[in-house]
């Protein structure tokens, strides 16, 4: 048994592996009498045990009022913080980056505490609890705890079902991971919520977080943030209502309406919240949606190249699938063409294969002996005798190599090459310096007939541009590959010509200079001038080209307070100077991270040198 100012505690089954802490809070100041305010005026005067004496009476005004600061972003203003037993050094709580950091110290019990009114329409309180750094196990004789109690505030007696007949908590979690819930209560990853349906309207009550340290170690601690009272439904039926849900996913996509650091996927708005299929980034289906949520569905012709068979006679049955009205299709890649003699092919798709008598282009010359039997070229000239002729001869197509050249005057001149008998497709690609290269490039120009082009479009600061030239025959579409890459492998062709696909997420602005490349932002507003656009940009107020995020928690390192995440920041004594105050051993309140680059939420520095462990 543990007397903590007015509050009794009684700690069950010590020398049990699983022990629980089971705090029983008896009434604070028993002979009170409790008058409630509401705008000033007092509306209700209870007398909590009419067994005492009158003498003995004292009044005790709480003014009544909803939950406030639920997210410490004014600190601990609305709440009330104590601790018990704690002596060298005590438990405490701080606020850092809007997170309520309670620390062990060598405290029995730390509390953070509110008292409020239940509101109407609200019929569920929810939290954030972040074990960071968790529990210490040093010493497990008497393991640690961390406790969630709501009370009448005028009886001291629980107001929602506990975990356990002699808890007043409905919730609680061990040292060893092991959690409890009351009947009503859940957690759904970081969120924990109660249920508060059965507690009427204008009820006062007080919440309790406590965190017990019974044993030697001193080093257990725990985050909390987004504490809030509230109703609403629940549209993603995770449990949690909609309200106090920091992520209503109802598609379970991962992705939330408005975006949200909560949700498992980040930031990244969800277009359509009722299709698990359509999210930011998911690859493009061939299904009629926007699944990519980049304003354009289907584009780029998803899930289709595959080899199909189109139902026609001979060389039309050979087919290919394409993605059309949202379904995938079997287009012909071939004819009915002129009939090509000796070849074992139905060329013309007419059932019959090799036959000779056809004049497919009604030159006078049959097919057989036709050196052109599509064009019409009754003098069958082949100038370079290479047995095409000279009106149909662009098969064996001409590379312009390695003569590209690339010059500003004062835009970018691309020239190349002449090549003979052909005209060529451009293609530009770009880069950010915040993602690895890959071959991405459009369309710039197609159907060229010089040996240049003039780009009058600048790349942003933090990108570049490249450029590559194929060459394809006067007549049909037949083109030339892309070369290969300093490895010898082919390049890729993601966009063909003429295709139009500069502006692949729709927001009128072309991919090559969209500071936020697949996503639609219209605006391209970019306040801190980085090139990466405010929506898409991981750190809004602070530069950072390269988006940065080594702990990948989707708030990049320019700006985030504690960049391998593990609960200790940078400048964690809030001097100005990350890194002039480095944690002591075992210490992870009120000083610097002592391995900043490296997790190690319990800031272990074995020799003191101010480099942690983890690190050294």
């Amino acid at each position: 048994m543990h007397l903590s100012g007015n509050r009794l505690w009684v700690v069950l089954g010590l020398l049990l592996a699983s022990s629980a802490h089971a705090p029983i809070r008896a009434s604070e100041k028993p002979c009170e009498i409790v008058q409630v305010e509401v705008d000033g005026k007092p509306v209700t005067t209870v007398v909590r045990d009419p067994g005492c004496a009158s003498s003995e009476y004292r009044v005790r005004t709480i003014a009544a009022g909803p939950l406030t600061n639920g997210d410490f972003s004014a600190g601990l203003a609305g709440w009330t913080t104590s601790q018990s037993g704690g002596s060298a050094p005590p438990g405490t709580i701080a606020v850092a980056l809007g997170v309520a950091r309670m620390s062990e110290g060598d405290s029995f019990l730390v509390t953070l505490e509110q008292t409020f009114t239940v509101q109407a329409g609200q019929t569920q309180l929810a939290f954030d609890l972040t074990l960071v750094p968790g529990f210490d196990t040093g010493d497990a004789f008497v393991p640690d705890a961390f406790e969630v109690t709501l009370l009448e505030t005028v009886t001291g007696l629980p107001i929602v079902a506990t975990w356990a007949p002699f808890a007043t908590s409905f919730f609680n979690i061990q040292e060893d991971g092991s959690t409890n819930l009351g009947i009503g209560t859940l957690r759904v990853g970081s969120r924990v919520a109660v249920d508060l349906s059965s507690v009427p309207p204008g009820t006062e009550v007080t919440l309790y977080f406590d965190l017990i340290g019974a044993d030697a170690d001193t080093g257990s601690g725990v985050g909390l943030d987004n504490v809030i009272a509230c109703g609403d439904g629940d549209l993603d039926a995770d449990g949690v209502q909609d309200g106090c849900d920091l992520c209503t996913d109802p598609d379970g996509d991962g992705y939330g309406p408005t975006g949200s650091f909560a949700c498992p996927s980040g930031t990244g708005v969800d277009c359509d919240n009722d299709e698990a299929e359509v999210y930011p980034g998911r690859p493009e289906l061939c299904d009629g949606l926007d699944n990519d949520c980049n304003g354009l569905p289907d584009e780029g012709n998803p899930e289709a190249g595959g080899s199909c068979d189109t139902g026609q006679l001979g060389a039309c049955g050979i087919g290919s699938e394409a993605c059309s009205a949202g379904q995938l299709v079997c287009l012909a890649e071939y004819g009915p063409g002129c009939e090509v003699c000796g070849n074992g092919i139905d060329d013309d798709c007419d059932g019959t294969v090799d036959e000779t008598g056809d004049d497919f282009d009604g030159d006078d010359v049959l097919n057989c002996t036709d050196n052109c039997c599509d064009v019409h070229n009754p003098g069958q000239q082949d100038t370079n005798g290479n047995g095409a002729g000279d009106a149909c001869d662009c098969t064996a197509l001409g590379q312009i190599g390695s003569s590209a050249r690339l010059q500003k005057t004062p835009y970018a001149e691309v020239t190349w090459d002449f090549v003979p008998n052909v005209e060529y497709h451009v293609y530009r690609g770009y880069r950010n310096l915040a993602t690895t290269f890959q071959y991405n490039q459009q369309c710039f120009q197609s159907n060229v007939t010089s040996t240049s082009v003039v780009d009058v479009l600048d790349p942003l600061p933090t990108n570049f541009f490249y450029y590559l030239v194929t060459t394809k025959c006067a007549v049909g579409e037949v083109e030339s590959s892309l070369g290969t890459d300093s490895l010898g492998n082919p390049r890729p062709q993601p966009f063909v010509c003429p295709d139009p696909t500069a502006d692949l997420d729709g927001d009128g602005t072309e991919e090559a200079v969209d500071n936020c490349g697949g996503l639609a932002n219209p605006a391209q507003s970019d306040v801190d001038a980085d090139s990466r656009g405010d929506a898409c940009d991981n750190c809004v107020l602070d530069p950072n080209p390269t988006q940065d995020d080594l702990d990948d928690d989707g708030q990049g390192d320019a700006c985030d307070p504690d960049d391998d995440g593990d609960g200790v920041d940078e400048d964690g004594d809030g001097s100005g100077v990350p890194g002039d105050a480095p944690c002591p051993d075992g210490v992870v309140i009120g000083c610097d991270d002592n391995c900043p680059a490296v997790p190690n939420p319990n800031q272990q520095d074995s020799d003191g040198d101010g480099v942690g462990d983890a690190c050294e």
